[in-house]
């Protein structure tokens, strides 16, 4: 990511710091809401409140993202107690982020679409040479 958007994430995790605020825990507490929502509706009232406009965000980077998971276990619908889609994953993480940060990362996903960049398939295949594979296809062929 860019340094613009890890600095201002660093700023989210200072400040929720401050405010005694565990944004780990609320990113999973937030994905209850699709994995167990009958725990989920016990607890939503004590996760601080999302706006609207970080609402939107988060769905808007979700989408795009969505589009470059295709292939794997994708939306909440599919979510239980012991698999969590990458849907849920994702809003539970971004909607820890600030809305600032939420700016600059859809600025970032946007520019990455606009190039033809799939930040999913360049996560797997930094994944992948961590392993000591030299590509994706190389990985598969070892299963």
């Amino acid at each position: 990511m860019p340094d613009e958007i890890l600095e201002s994430y660093l700023e989210d995790l200072i400040l929720a710091k401050h405010r005694g605020e565990n944004i780990v825990q609320d990113k999973y507490a937030r994905m209850m809401k699709y994995s167990v929502p009958k725990e989920y509706e016990i607890i939503k009232d004590y996760l601080p409140e999302i706006s609207p406009e970080k609402e939107e965000l988060v769905q808007k980077i979700v989408e795009i993202y969505l589009h470059w998971e295709e292939g794997r276990p994708l939306h909440s619908e599919f979510d239980t107690p012991n698999h969590t889609s990458i849907e849920t994953y994702l809003k539970g993480e971004l909607s820890s982020y600030s809305v600032k940060t939420l700016k600059l990362y859809y600025e970032y996903i946007q520019s990455c679409v606009a190039n033809k960049v799939n930040l999913a398939e360049n996560n797997l295949e930094n994944i992948v040479l961590e392993k000591g594979y030299k590509t994706i296809d190389e990985a598969e062929k070892s299963l």
